[in-house]
């Protein structure tokens, strides 16, 4: 229970995450805090328009095809995208 709201973590936790994933990720360069709490701010922020499709009324989401989008659901889709970037990998892919 280290998170604080909204599923923030304090700087003490990466850098014990860090150390961590270094014992068991021993390809590559050594990850830092800062590495780690990028990853999870990047994960974090997939989740949450992932979360916003699954949830748009008349959308479906499959963890395949993503938002399933068709021609009669393209301009809608469209919009979509506009106003949330990052969300076009979702159009036919899931995550």
């Amino acid at each position: 229970a280290e998170a604080g709201d909204g599923g923030n973590f304090k700087t003490g936790f990466w850098t014990k995450a860090a150390v961590e994933v270094n014992e068991v990720h021993t390809v590559g360069a050594m990850k830092t805090s800062t590495m780690c709490r990028t990853k999870w701010t990047a994960i974090k922020k997939t989740y949450t328009l992932v979360e916003i499709i699954r949830h748009k009324s008349g959308w479906i989401w499959d963890d395949k095809g993503g938002a399933g989008i068709t021609a009669s659901s393209k301009s809608v889709w469209d919009a979509f995208e506009k106003k949330n970037p990052g969300s076009s990998r979702f159009r036919n892919a899931g995550w």
